[in-house]
């Protein structure tokens, strides 16, 4: 992924950035001839997206004319020309991220996301024959390195890591081999207190250090103000992000950046004067994890019933102060708010639900898989144990009724009577 921005040591510079367009088929490779669509539209909830590119020709709209290029980039008959990144743009120098498309010639294709991934997803790579083939073993590669062989063609990760992005190939025996993708894993800032809800003059950090396990990133923010650092310049922004004095100014989205365009996935913090605040995660959710939303009043008092709203729906009245889902689900993704009898409401913060891609024993620990591989070599070998003397007895036991059989059935036997002329007395 390729992030455009101009950097000067007083002045910021930066386009406004969107969420990604969508790939359909939802992969980075794609055979040639293929029907594919890149799409834009609802990006944002706005319409009016231009798809734009980035081929070897040089930068362009999908469509010929830029007045007639709104509306999904359809790709009829890919070619190898159509290899290259694609964005969507809207006037106003409103852009989002890019995406990367790569077709081929070839007969085979590595399925990989063609979005950025979070740490923690279940993420699954598939190795692809055009004339589909399900009796070929894959052999699949990070870096040029062989990582693992699939007789299934798959390579999934059950909870994804920093240390799994990388660059990706797969090869099918006897078919060639696809070309190489990046798989893109993002992590979060960390932000102490955790929540996206803060009083006006809390102390607030915003944290980098330890993400993807390196150092020298830089906290940015993007406030009513621009996009800036959060140190007043750039060379001198390494380290935390401390709001000592947290401001309605401070109100924004923070991210972490490192050169070369590395940068993490944004949180969105909201700094009120109001007496009441929602605290909420400030990352995403997995679906099925245990999630408890808290309404706070800045002077504590413990005998105010709490209504928390959905949407600009009621949900539900507490006398706690507190909404939990003990099992969050998708349909509980939302814009929540909260309000104290008699003391105000808080702002509105968006509740993220990530989907759980895998059954849930497949979120298992490695210790768990361990053993449980355990028990299984276990239990098959005392199966087999007990096969192999079942087939021994069996065979015992066929041995035993065929002696028994020669004893007990009567050999034939053939007689021959030989009768003796008796000779005549007197001779």
């Amino acid at each position: 992924m390729t992030v455009l921005l101009l950097v000067a040591e007083v002045d910021f510079s930066y386009s406004q950035e969107a969420g990604f367009p969508q790939v359909v088929p939802s992969s980075q490779q794609h055979f040639q001839y293929e029907h594919v669509v890149v799409s834009c539209e609802g990006l944002e909830g706005l319409t009016g997206w231009r798809v734009m590119k980035k081929v070897k020709g040089g930068v362009q709209t999908c469509a010929p004319i830029w007045s007639e290029s709104t509306g999904p980039c359809i790709i009829q008959n890919a070619y190898l020309s159509d290899t290259g990144e694609y964005w969507c743009e809207m006037g106003g120098g409103r852009k989002s991220e890019t995406v990367n498309i790569t077709v081929t010639a070839g007969p085979v294709i590595l399925e990989s996301p063609v979005h950025p991934v979070m740490e923690g997803d279940a993420v699954t790579l598939r190795c692809r024959m055009k004339p589909a083939s399900s009796n070929l073993t894959a052999d699949f590669f990070k870096d040029g390195h062989l990582m693992e062989s699939s007789s299934a063609g798959n390579l999934t990760f059950t909870n994804v890591s920093k240390c799994n992005e990388g660059l990706y190939k797969c090869r099918l025996s006897g078919a060639g081999e696809s070309p190489e993708s990046w798989l893109h894993v993002r992590g979060f800032p960390q932000v102490v207190p955790s929540s996206q809800q803060h009083f006006q003059y809390e102390h607030v950090v915003v944290s980098c250090e330890g993400l993807e396990r390196l150092t020298g990133w830089r906290v940015m923010k993007r406030v009513k103000g621009g996009v800036q650092t959060c140190a007043p310049n750039w060379s001198a922004s390494t380290g935390p992000c401390t709001l000592s004095n947290a401001f309605l100014h401070d109100t924004g989205e923070y991210w972490c950046e490192m050169g070369g365009g590395r940068k993490s996935e944004t949180v969105n913090i909201t700094v009120t004067a109001g007496p009441v605040i929602l605290e909420s995660p400030v990352h995403p959710v997995m679906e099925g994890d245990a999630v408890t939303l808290r309404c706070r009043m800045k002077s504590a008092s413990s005998n105010l019933t709490a209504d928390f709203f959905k949407d600009g729906h009621l949900m539900e009245s507490s006398s706690a102060g507190n909404l939990t889902f003990t099992s969050v689900s998708r349909s509980n993704e939302g814009l929540y708010k909260c309000g104290l009898s008699g003391a105000g409401e808080s702002p509105e913060s968006w509740l993220h639900v990530r989907d759980q891609a895998d059954a849930q024993f497949l979120q298992l620990p490695l210790p768990l898989w361990v053993g449980l591989g355990v028990c299984l070599f276990l239990v098959a070998l005392l199966l087999l144990i007990a096969l192999l003397r079942w087939r021994k007895q069996q065979t015992s036991r066929n041995v035993r009724v065929s002696r028994q059989a020669s004893v007990a059935v009567p050999i034939d036997a053939t007689y021959a009577v030989v009768t003796k002329a008796m000779m005549e007395q007197g001779n």
